[in-house]
């Protein structure tokens, strides 16, 4: 019984050896059909995009961090552009003798040439500066001369008057120093300013701002420490144009513009 027993046990370990091979043999070859090959590599990529998906689904989480950011520096940036603009002062214009912006001796006539190149190129160089600077509302025009004595009896305190308000010609002025002479050369350049912008088209006319003219005389030298000295000197022979923002403090008066810029003047009316 015992040997009958085993023969059985060997026959079915026979047959299930022969069973195992053709099933290694029908597994080997089920692996090399192309339709199994394809199915493996679309389970690859399955796998792969799977995982592209979730790391988008954490970077999403996480956007708005992103998102703050962006907003932070933008911000930050138009601030530090306000700022730029808050420190940016108009630049000074200069007329000086040297550069053929040229006075008769003892004058404050224009001329043609004068005029022609303040009209091609000084006074849209300041409609340009007005339009970039919105806050000025001033013009100051301010007349040096050189140390040469002027001789002869001025008119100013007489006539000055007429031409500032009435709209008197500068050449009516007649200098009794050198302080009258810087005026009537700053008020020359006034006028001849005022004209220009009154001949300008509406689309390309300058904005209406307030023209203050002063005169520096002989006091202010070209060149920092140089003495004044009691003779002619092209270089000190100028006009200087500034932009100013005035604000006029007074209790009735409204304050004109932001106080924040560093070329504002301020006077107090009291």
């Amino acid at each position: 019984k015992l040997k009958d027993s085993s023969k059985i046990v060997e026959h079915q370990l026979d047959q299930y050896h022969q069973k195992h091979k053709k099933a290694l043999a029908w597994h080997k070859w089920f692996k090399t059909m192309p339709e199994v090959s394809e199915l493996n590599e679309a389970q690859k990529k399955v796998g792969e995009n799977l995982k592209l998906a979730v790391n988008d689904i954490r970077l999403a989480d996480e956007s708005h961090v992103v998102d703050d950011f962006i907003v932070t520096i933008e911000r930050l940036d138009k601030q530090n552009k306000g700022l730029r603009k808050g420190l940016d002062k108009p630049p000074i214009i200069k007329l000086e003798d040297e550069e053929n912006f040229r006075f008769p001796l003892g004058k404050a006539t224009l001329s043609p040439a004068f005029l022609d190149k303040l009209k091609q190129k000084k006074f849209p160089e300041m409609k340009n500066i007005l339009d970039r600077y919105s806050v000025v509302n001033t013009l100051e025009i301010v007349g040096h001369t050189d140390g040469s004595p002027v001789n002869g009896e001025g008119n100013m305190d007489e006539m000055l008057p007429a031409v500032v308000n009435n709209g008197l010609g500068v050449d009516n002025l007649t200098s009794g120093s050198n302080a009258d002479l810087g005026l009537m050369r700053a008020l020359a350049i006034r006028e001849a300013w005022m004209q220009w912008v009154a001949l300008q088209p509406g689309n390309l006319k300058p904005r209406k701002v307030e023209i203050r003219c002063y005169s520096a005389a002989q006091t202010i030298p070209s060149k920092l420490g140089q003495p004044v000295l009691k003779r002619p000197l092209a270089a000190a022979r100028r006009i200087e144009i500034r932009f100013t923002q005035l604000i006029v403090k007074n209790a009735g008066v409204k304050k004109i513009g932001p106080e924040k810029y560093p070329f504002k003047r301020i006077e107090n009316t009291r």
